[in-house]
């Protein structure tokens, strides 16, 4: 039952990670030129070719090397807003527009200082409409029609090489698709034999195939007496959402926690779960109806009478102020309570929990509003 469990949740993950890898691949393929093309260099262009290449509709975002026939600078710099209650300097611009004649065409360049070549380098994004009206808004009708019809549809930002920001791009990338097949390999032979599963190798004192064989032998005999997320064994718990196995040896404390779910202060339900804290400071939480969790702590208490079971502002101070020393308390009532069923006979359970760690089953913690 287990490894059923163990596969469901590989296969999701793996779905899951497919998904994210190919947004991966859509971004990397719509940032190619800067990705790949900077890194490597591109072919300088020239005249009518650089035209021709940067008029291309199907450009989109890309990495080129323009050498210019002539460059005019239009007076227009981007500069940061600038603090009204300030008294330092105004900033340097953080680029400066310039326009470059190419072929027959004119290109707009965003470019980090004034002119200072007719070669550039950088990456082509799409023309900003508000910046072209900008810069022919005092330009005579006729003559204005002319020079929108030259403009090419692109802007060439130059502001950078580009070059280092590809190239850690591209190793970005690349070190995400390694991850990715590392991580493909591993659920692979996760999925086909669920015994090398990480969550198993954890948890397993000895064979890991002999322990998952008992322990889904184990989980088919508790399934019924189980919540539907929550799979509660005679030695072990397992949270159905990511196949998470608690040794019920390491439950320190398990409450029913209640969720005040509002929708603009209006409550709108309660959302119920059951918190499960271990002696090694991690706490798991699983989503359960009401009725679920308070099945789920009376299993519990027969599976595991040692824990502290239910909410008190006892068990909340002593998990809050001194976990370490609620930790051993309850290990210490394990043995005991080991020593006592040794006495009788093997694997007996203990006909309840002491009074003392057993007087909040069913109190529930106070709601929380979100």
């Amino acid at each position: 039952m287990y490894s059923q469990l163990l596969r469901k949740v590989i296969t999701r993950r793996a779905i899951l990670a497919t998904c994210a890898l190919g947004l991966l691949f859509a971004a990397v393929w719509q940032y190619q030129g800067v990705l790949f093309h900077a890194p490597l260099g591109a072919e300088i262009s020239s005249g009518a070719a650089a035209a021709k290449l940067l008029s291309d509709e199907g450009l989109g975002t890309d990495y080129v090397d323009i050498a210019a026939d002539a460059t005019l600078d239009t007076g227009f710099a981007m500069r940061s807003e600038p603090d009204p209650n300030s008294t330092a300097e105004p900033e340097q611009p953080e680029y400066h527009i310039l326009v470059a004649s190419v072929g027959d065409r004119l290109l707009l360049i965003k470019a980090a200082t004034e002119i200072d070549a007719d070669r550039y380098r950088g990456i082509t994004e799409e023309s900003d409409p508000a910046l072209v009206s900008a810069l022919l808004e005092n330009i005579e009708p006729d003559r204005k029609a002319e020079l929108e019809a030259a403009l090419l549809p692109v802007t060439l930002n130059a502001t950078s090489d580009w070059r280092l920001p590809g190239t850690i791009g591209a190793l970005a990338d690349l070190l995400a698709v390694l991850a990715f097949v590392a991580y493909s390999v591993r659920n692979v032979l996760a999925y086909r034999t669920p015994s090398r599963h990480r969550l198993v190798r954890k948890v397993a004192q000895g064979d890991p195939q002999q322990f998952l064989d008992w322990l889904d032998a184990d989980f088919a005999m508790s399934a019924a007496n189980s919540p539907s997320k929550l799979i509660i064994g005679s030695q072990h718990l397992a949270l159905t959402r990511n196949a998470k196995l608690i040794p019920q040896a390491d439950l320190v404390w398990a409450y029913p926690s209640v969720v005040q779910r509002r929708v603009y202060g209006v409550p709108v339900g309660k959302k119920y779960g059951i918190q499960l804290c271990e002696k090694h400071g991690r706490t798991s939480t699983t989503e359960l109806s009401e009725q679920d969790c308070q099945a789920a702590l009376h299993r519990i208490s027969q599976t595991a009478p040692w824990a502290a079971l239910g909410y008190s502002q006892l068990f909340s101070a002593k998990w809050n102020q001194a976990r370490t020393a609620f930790a051993a308390e309850i290990e210490q009532r394990r043995q005991a309570h080991l020593q006592t069923s040794a006495h009788f006979q093997p694997n007996a359970q203990a006909p309840s929990a002491q009074p003392a760690l057993a007087g909040a089953i069913t109190q529930p913690a106070q709601p929380a509003p979100i």
